[in-house]
């Protein structure tokens, strides 16, 4: 685990990203339903209309050759345009209450793993009103998120919307299977209490989603295009090395707060973060936005690192480690 408590500039839930934070995609949340609105728009379920680029070009784009291996996205990070708020605060990381607003995170996050293991009648029922608040049938419901080659979902801060829902930012990016096309979408989910929950021995979600709000906005790059970023994405030579706790922590076998620092990325104890954006921020100090993975969770997150005057203590997340050798 990293040695500091992560923050919620785009921390998916206390982890919930993976390939299970894909879950959430398709044109809304609710699922990705081509349904023809007029002046180009794409109406979708839940209320949501998403402005699509050229119905045309995306329907005749020919997909990349089977067995070709594209690059990987990076999306547009904190505080960008298309990226979740830049919160900083650390994550509480208490037990949750099921009932409490932090509890309808955890019900977004059960909603994105159903949909990443394939689980589409689980997810479903996780909508309001057995499904029906999604706008779909459960038969469409599943077929609909047959449309992405990948997806990704990172989760801002729950918060309440009120005495009986609560709103859960997100946004969500990957690809289409036809066209591999990246999309971004960004908006946020509004879930209600389950009046259900209350009647003795239910087991049902004590949160239901409710509707998705989610609009086009922001620019996914791909990892190796001639990106505006792309040469602002790579940590200064100060800052790169082995760093440890202190100087007997460098020759230890496993130093749980060893932090290695390269060019492109941060590595943790038992977690990494690739680097997709890089700004200095004083004389010896720079702001770095990655995109982190460890024990089976991904998550997004700025980190501040500032190197001292000698080159041999760096200061990250308000802990000193020392240069090894």
């Amino acid at each position: 685990m990293i040695s500091m408590s992560p923050t919620y500039s785009s921390v998916l839930r206390q982890g919930i990203l993976s390939t299970a934070a894909l879950a959430f995609a398709g044109l809304t949340l609710s699922g990705c339903e081509d349904r023809t609105a007029g002046n180009g728009a794409t109406a979708l379920p839940g209320n949501d209309t998403v402005i699509v680029e050229d119905n045309d070009t995306v329907r005749n784009a020919a997909p990349p050759a089977s067995g070709t291996a594209l690059p990987a996205l990076i999306p547009p990070a904190p505080g960008e345009v298309g990226g979740l708020p830049d919160d900083r605060e650390p994550l509480d990381e208490s037990p949750i209450d099921p009932q409490s607003v932090r509890g309808a995170g955890s019900v977004v996050e059960r909603y994105a793993m159903a949909l990443e293991q394939g689980r589409f009648a689980d997810a479903y029922r996780l909508w309001r009103g057995n499904g029906a608040s999604s706008g779909m049938n459960a038969a469409d419901f599943a077929r609909s998120w047959g449309q992405h080659s990948q997806l990704r979902v990172l989760i801002g801060r729950p918060e309440t919307g009120g005495t009986q829902t609560a709103v859960v930012p997100v946004q969500v990016y990957g690809r289409m299977k036809a066209t591999a096309k990246p999309f971004n979408r960004i908006g946020r989910l509004v879930l209600a209490r389950n009046p259900e929950r209350y009647k003795p021995g239910s087991t049902t979600s004590p949160w239901l989603i409710a509707t998705s709000e989610l609009a086009e906005r922001g620019v996914v790059r791909e990892e190796g295009s001639a990106a505006p970023l792309a040469s602002a994405a790579v940590i200064p030579s100060a800052f790169r090395g082995r760093w440890a706790r202190n100087a007997n922590a460098c020759s230890a076998p496993a130093d749980t707060g060893e932090l290695v620092v390269t060019g492109s990325e941060l590595r943790f104890y038992e977690s990494s973060g690739r680097v997709t954006k890089v700004t200095p921020d004083g004389a010896r100090a720079v702001r770095v936005s990655a995109l982190y993975s460890g024990e089976g969770q991904d998550w997004a997150a700025e980190r501040r690192l500032e190197v001292s005057a000698d080159g041999r203590s760096l200061m990250a997340d308000d802990m000193t480690r020392v240069r090894c050798g």
